[in-house]
Formats: C-alpha cells, sequence, structure tokens
C-alpha cells in the first residue's frame, strides 16, 4: 500500500526534476517508459528522495523500482 505523503513527496521531486507538472504523474506512471527519464535523472532523483527521506536505496534495489509507485512503497518500508 502506498502512503500518501511519501507518494506525493517523490511526485514532486519527480516534477521538479523533469519539468512536469504533479497531476500528471501517478503512482503507476513508469521512469523509463512514461518518463522517458535517463539514468542519470534516475540517479538524481533517487539521490534527492535519499536526502528528502533519509533513506539508502542500495543500487540492487533500483532494477526493481520501476514506478513512482515502486519508490514510494520501498521508502515506506524503510520510513
Amino acid at each position: 500500500m502506498i502512503a500518501i505523503g511519501s507518494a506525493e513527496k517523490i511526485k514532486s521531486i519527480v516534477a521538479a526534476k523533469l519539468g512536469l507538472e504533479e497531476n500528471n504523474i501517478r503512482p503507476d506512471t513508469t521512469f523509463h517508459k512514461d518518463l522517458g527519464i535517463d539514468s542519470l535523472d534516475l540517479v538524481e532523483v533517487i539521490w534527492e528522495v535519499e536526502k528528502k527521506f533519509k533513506v539508502t536505496i542500495p543500487d540492487e534495489e533500483l532494477e526493481r523500482l520501476h514506478t513512482i509507485g515502486d519508490l514510494a512503497d520501498f521508502v515506506d518500508q524503510r520510513i
């Protein structure tokens, strides 16, 4: 289950990084297919999320995080 607070904050981070409107980003929005995010942008988003939520996201976990919701779920499990 996705906590509203973390998902909204992650949407805000992604929107700011990519210059998008937050209302165009949903929990099921994929980083690569829907947002066209490249690996450098994804690393920068992950870094911002780690800083904001004070969590560490190991590189091996990145392979499992395909959507905004996946990332929010991961963060929620760590905070």
